[in-house]
């Protein structure tokens, strides 16, 4: 999963996110249904970016996103993405 923005009036762009991957075979996987988990890191690393994707409120700039077998992605409706956060994702900033 990658997040990155375009800098208005320039044709820079910043980079939030970059291969970040919660996949099989990666340090955490799996996070297991009803535990907690804590992400934490330096100011400016990415961490609301990466929680704004896996909520759904945002999407990706490249990468997939999957959410119990569901592809997230542009083609994803406001519908879907509704019922998706109503019945499976529970997070607190």
């Amino acid at each position: 999963m990658a997040k990155t923005y375009n800098l208005a009036g320039r044709d820079d762009k910043v980079t939030a996110l970059k291969n970040v991957s919660l996949s099989p075979g990666d340090e955490f996987y799996p996070i297991k249904k009803g535990e907690f988990v804590m992400i934490r890191g330096p100011s400016g690393g990415g961490k609301t970016t990466m929680l704004n994707l896996i909520g759904t409120i945002d999407s990706s700039t490249g990468g997939e996103l999957f959410i119990m077998n569901e592809k997230i992605d542009q083609n994803s409706t406001d519908d879907f993405l509704s019922d998706m956060r109503l019945r499976h994702i529970g997070f607190v900033f």
